[in-house]
């Protein structure tokens, strides 16, 4: 999974990839509801929730995901 979102983030410059470990970082947990790993969180600029997802995601349902909230990934190249 880490290597499929660190391919994702140096594809489309515009997305930014953050890893948490939730045991030093328990308020993310708590924040957003993590209640399994891995979650993967889409958030606004202004770290808005906009999209939940419990467990692994292929490239492609990365990217699909994205474009349901709106994004135009080929746009952030």
């Amino acid at each position: 999974m880490a290597r499929i979102l660190e391919g994702f983030e140096e594809r489309y410059g515009g997305i930014t990839v953050r890893k948490i470990n939730l045991m030093e970082n328990m308020d993310y947990a708590k924040k957003y509801g993590v209640r399994v790993v891995p979650t993967l969180i889409f958030l606004s600029p202004e770290e808005e929730l906009l999209l939940k997802h419990e467990g692994i995601m292929n490239s492609e349902q990365l990217k699909d995901s994205w474009k349901e909230l709106g994004y135009e990934l080929e746009d952030l190249k």
